[in-house]
């Protein structure tokens, strides 16, 4: 992995130092970010908060240089913050920590020796002893599980096994055949996907150590299982639809926490409804998130709904055009959802029966995932220049928790993002985000990259970037920008590139380009485009004729296409001396 991500800036560097780059000098002892800083960050998990408030699990991953993976152990700390505990050391790493709602055990998925291999379900009584292997899975692969309110099941979430294990001190039996028929046959990172490669819900019970399918539907993907509170209900997200495969009509459904149950479908939207589910503390409702209508899935944009359990359905914040996610409910009924709000992301309570919210943390940044319990609300933020950590969120405030980054972070000459504001030809408003150069002096053009992210509905925000703080310390400075397409503006804004890609998206991005010119900050006889996947804004095709006219060199942010690294060196190199001479229109190559 980590070989990869230092290919992939390797790439980078060849195309970018042929841009006469300005090294930043260094600032009040801080040393500049280093490639091999990218190894040596940690990357914190969102929290999960034990069922009386006062103890917040999570992971720390770091990478293994020598043996070149990622290594996850699960910590422990004190609401108050006077108690940090790692406790788990085990080469085989764990993940998905979670108490169990009696608060007697801690859980967490590992697959470290035990009587059953691979990625099992285990448990760590809090009192004291060796963690237990729970669960005995051997034929399907569990994705994930959530604990019964009794604490006496767990639901777990089963994927079927390509191939089985192979014996102890035997090789691996030859594959089998893969036999497909279905519509869906191939996906990103899974591969081929076989006629049975669904996910399904099972009960697990800790006193008979069986697993029991829960509903009676048959090739259909069962996810987001949430219990309710009283434990009388499982809600669930499922395509239901005669041939799921061909349809993106997500539902809500129930079902009784007993094997065999049939499902009840909640939910009648044509579009897609689901999303992350949070019960009501009653266990008379569900809150999730609705989309927009099929014909703009690309461009859609999520909002508050709610549904109770006879499907009524309503829309909290009723008139807030915002996307969320993530809802969650207080104790006292209140509803919140995490918004993507023009830059940032932040916790929001919604009006269950208004058209508004009352934003929960003022200050810039991205709120990444959250929990909720007993009144206790922590959160995983980021900022520009603090890499993702726990806080606890209290009257509007953050509380730092977590300070896994905190030495390294003041090693490093970091560099603020600021916001920026362009108006396009018609007239529209169009925001960004600008990153100068760690020695930026006001009057001094510096070579600048465009970074314009995929999606198209995305949006770029105020958080750690790796990338930005490496390219700053280069003389560098990146603009991103959240052009017609993106999320954070409303669904009009997000829909307006509907069947017209390469058109609006263009004009947002050179009306960014030319005010970053026009500030004094990108020289524009030094200007570079890179791009994630979308293909109206990616430099893998011809550049669009308005970028096209200026000279600025093109090059994918993942170079597939080239057959090899030879190649691509090659490339970069035929770009970049054509670069010297101003004269480069390149995308690459075919």
């Amino acid at each position: 992995m980590l070989l990869k991500l230092v290919k992939s800036f390797l790439c980078l560097t060849l195309v970018f130092a042929a841009i006469a780059p300005i090294h930043a000098a260094d600032t009040s002892k801080k040393r500049d970010i280093t490639l091999d800083d990218l190894a040596r960050f940690q990357r914190v998990s969102p929290p999960t908060i034990s069922p009386d408030g006062e103890w917040i699990l999570y992971t720390v991953s770091h990478v293994d240089t020598k043996e070149d993976k990622s290594q996850t152990q699960i910590w422990m700390l004190k609401w108050d913050g006077s108690v940090h505990l790692q406790l788990t050391y085990s080469k085989e790493g764990a993940s998905a920590p979670k108490f169990s709602p009696d608060g007697r055990y801690i859980s967490f998925m590992s697959s470290r020796p035990g009587a059953v291999k691979g990625d099992q379900v285990w448990i760590m009584d809090r009192r004291g002893g060796e963690a237990e292997q729970l669960t005995n899975i051997t034929d399907q692969n569990i994705g994930s599980y959530d604990w019964a309110p009794d604490s006496k099941r767990l639901l777990l979430t089963l994927h079927p096994k390509a191939e089985p294990d192979p014996e102890e001190g035997k090789p691996p039996a030859p594959p089998k055949p893969i036999v497909i028929d279905r519509y869906h046959f191939k996906q990103d990172i899974q591969g081929y996907l076989r006629n049975d490669a669904y996910n399904a819900l099972y009960l697990w019970d800790l006193t008979t150590k069986k697993a029991e399918k829960l509903t009676t539907s048959k090739n259909v993907d069962e996810e987001q299982a949430q219990w309710s509170p009283d434990g009388s209900w499982i809600a669930f997200v499922s395509n239901q639809d005669t041939d799921p495969d061909r349809t993106d009509n997500p539902d809500v459904f129930i079902v009784e926490p007993k094997p065999g149950s049939t499902p009840k479908k909640l939910t009648s939207w044509s579009g897609p409804d689901g999303g992350h589910l949070a019960w009501s503390p009653d266990s008379k409702s569900i809150a999730y998130t609705q989309g927009a209508k099929i014909e703009l899935l690309e461009y859609s944009q999520a909002k508050p709904t709610v549904v109770t359990l006879d499907g009524k359905v309503s829309y909290p914040a009723a008139k807030f055009d915002r996307s969320v996610n993530h809802p969650y409910f207080s104790p006292d009924g209140h509803l919140s959802y995490l918004v993507a709000d023009d830059r940032n992301e932040y916790p929001a309570e919604v009006e269950l029966n208004g058209n508004g919210i009352k934003r929960l943390l003022p200050q810039q940044g991205t709120v990444m995932s959250l929990d909720s319990v007993k009144g206790h609300t922590a959160v995983l933020y980021t900022n520009d220049t603090t890499p993702p950590e726990i806080y606890a969120l209290e009257n509007g405030s953050l509380r730092k928790l977590t300070t896994h980054n905190d030495a390294l972070v003041a090693e490093l000459n970091l560099v603020p993002t600021e916001d920026l504001e362009a108006k396009d030809k018609e007239g529209i408003e169009v925001h960004g985000l600008l990153t100068k150069p760690a020695n930026f002096q006001s009057g001094s053009p510096v070579p600048t990259i465009l970074f314009i992210h995929g999606g198209p509905n995305g949006q770029d925000s105020h958080s750690f970037d790796f990338l930005r703080q490496w390219l700053a310390t280069k003389g560098y400075a990146e603009l991103n920008v959240n052009y017609r397409g993106s999320s954070g503006r409303g669904q009009d804004f997000a829909k307006a590139i509907a069947a017209d890609w390469g058109h609006y998206e263009v004009e947002d991005l050179l009306a960014c380009v030319d005010k970053a010119v026009s500030i004094g900050v990108a020289d524009p006889n030094r200007l570079a485009v890179t791009a994630g996947a979308t293909a109206a804004s990616s430099p893998t095709t011809p550049l669009p004729a308005p970028i096209a006219s200026r000279p600025v060199s093109a090059v994918p942010e993942s170079p597939i296409p080239c057959p090899s690294m030879a190649s691509t060196s090659t490339f970069f190199n035929t770009t970049m001396n054509s670069v010297r001479r101003g004269r480069t229109r390149s995308s690459t190559p075919r």
